[in-house]
């Protein structure tokens, strides 16, 4: 879990690689030098979100709530956004 933040997008995914990338996944894979498919899949995984974030991966991101904590608000509304 995150926490509770008021964020974008952007910020959600910066939140979740900044960890991804400096602590779980360098250490993901013990002291093995070896690169596997794992380790491949992590950081393909890791150069998606980079792709998102810089617009270069266009995605569809759906947001499942059951506790009904989350509120989605276009702040731009009822004009389009410019980004």
């Amino acid at each position: 879990s995150i926490g509770g933040q008021f964020t974008t997008v952007e910020g959600i995914l910066t939140t979740l690689k900044s960890p991804l990338t400096t602590i779980i996944i360098p250490y993901s894979s013990g002291d093995s030098e070896k690169l596997n498919s794992d380790q491949n899949q992590r950081t393909s995984f890791l150069n998606d979100i980079s792709a998102i974030l810089t617009g270069d991966k266009f995605v569809t991101i759906a947001s499942d709530d059951p506790a009904s904590n989350c509120y989605l608000q276009n702040i731009c509304a009822p004009e389009p956004d410019p980004q």
